[in-house]
């Protein structure tokens, strides 16, 4: 992705950091329990923290619907397709 940024001329920093505030994105506290929980309480903390994650990333590739460049569409797909995959086997686990 750094090199299709260096291809347009776009700069690598994103302006803004990954704070809490981006769809599924944990904070320093989340991860405080998260390293604090263990057993079944880490697997529930663990899976419910990625499903919010993945679900947040298939939110956000959304925005390349508009793209004319084939390497992001392919991109959004390769997500859209893993992440989902990835979404069912999660949540079959955590029920």
């Amino acid at each position: 992705m750094n090199s299709w940024l260096a291809d347009a001329g776009a700069s690598t920093e994103m302006g803004h950091d990954m704070g809490h505030d981006m769809g599924g994105m944990m904070g320093p506290e989340d991860m405080t329990a998260l390293q604090s929980a263990t057993g079944a309480a880490f697997d529930k903390y663990f899976l419910t923290s990625m499903i919010a994650h993945h679900e947040g990333a298939l939110h956000m590739v959304l925005m390349i619907k508009d793209s004319n460049d084939p390497k992001l569409l392919t991109l959004r797909d390769n997500i859209i397709k893993t992440q989902s995959a990835e979404l069912e086997t999660m949540k079959k686990l955590l029920g």
